[in-house]
């Protein structure tokens, strides 16, 4: 069991059961949040959460839709962040009181960490969400190699005004073999397909629209026979209208549609109704 508490100690909570692992995360909503470089983070399970003193004292901030910050609305301490159709919270580790046992393993979003902070330390860094990481040094490449062409792809769209989607595929261990296959039988030449961590596949697609992606995804399906309701294949898309973008505010455009396809992904939304 851990526990912790805010920093005036009118708010304080246990935490019971799974965990996962403690990252650093540098995006512009955590560092506003805590006033720092960095905040970090340990995934916790929200049935094992339990405030166990000062409720009343709670204070909520929706920074972005799908997700509220929790904090004490007396000394303003940042204790944890939910999110829609999670079953898991984010627990602000800097509110802890006991050791979790663990430490950090990676730091995320260091595409858009605050210019002014040097990261010392030698664990990984990964430009996007950890939800894409992984150990694996094979699929971290995947991921990196991802970002890269997502970043050229839009940075071509925006210059010639097209659009581009994203389609992101998730398979039980068992398809994952003949989906890949599948999904190489149908894209075409100038689509670029990456194998993610977690059974997961993005598929980027250049001058492709929202309807035209759907239609890659149903067919991907049919050509993998894999029925619709079947839950061992998850389809999510995003679809990036032609809007001007740069280098500053692009890694922010890519996570944005990452975000989106993952959430159609958890919420089993397929690709045609």
């Amino acid at each position: 069991m851990m526990s912790g508490s805010c920093l005036c100690g009118r708010v304080r909570y246990e935490v019971r059961g799974r965990t996962g692992e403690i990252t650093h995360c540098h995006c512009p909503i955590c560092r506003k949040a805590h006033a720092a470089a960095f905040s970090t983070l340990l995934p916790v399970d929200a049935a094992g959460f339990m405030l166990t003193d000062g409720a009343h004292w709670l204070g909520r901030y929706a920074p972005e839709a799908g997700q509220t910050r929790f904090f004490c609305s007396q000394c303003g301490s940042q204790l944890y962040v939910t999110y829609e159709q999670q079953e898991q919270i984010l627990l602000c580790v800097g509110t802890l009181d006991t050791d979790p046992g663990i430490r950090p393993v990676c730091h995320v979003h260091t595409s858009r960490k605050a210019g002014w902070y040097t990261i010392r330390d030698d664990i990984p860094l990964f430009p996007g969400r950890r939800s894409l990481a992984v150990e694996a040094a094979a699929e971290a490449v995947g991921l990196e190699r991802c970002y890269h062409q997502m970043q050229q792809m839009l940075l071509q769209a925006s210059r010639q005004e097209t659009v581009t989607s994203l389609l992101l595929l998730w398979a039980g261990a068992e398809k994952i073999v003949p989906l890949e296959r599948d999904i190489k039988k149908n894209i075409r030449t100038s689509d670029r397909m990456e194998c993610l961590p977690d059974s997961r596949f993005a598929i980027l697609l250049p001058y492709t629209g929202a309807n035209a992606a759907r239609i890659l995804g149903e067919r991907i399906r049919n050509s993998a026979k894999i029925d619709a309701f079947d839950s061992s294949l998850k389809i999510g898309m995003a679809t990036r209208l032609p809007e001007p973008v740069d280098m500053a505010d692009i890694m922010s455009v890519i996570d944005t549609m990452f975000v989106e396809a993952e959430r159609g992904m958890m919420q089993h939304v397929v690709a045609m109704p």
